[in-house]
């Protein structure tokens, strides 16, 4: 897919992986508190839709 006239792709420089950010720090404990808040959030929009 091209791009449209004037306009210029987007190529980052740096070499920074492109992955969930909190996995930079290589903390299982941050990874696993990450995990746990989907499953939460899925629980919150439950109960939201309960409500409405």
């Amino acid at each position: 897919m091209g791009t449209a006239p004037g306009w210029t792709q987007a190529a980052p420089a740096d070499t920074t992986p492109r992955c969930p950010w909190w996995t930079i720090f290589n903390d299982p404990v941050l990874n696993q508190l990450e995990a746990c808040i989907n499953v939460s959030n899925q629980s919150v929009r439950k109960a939201l839709a309960q409500v409405q």
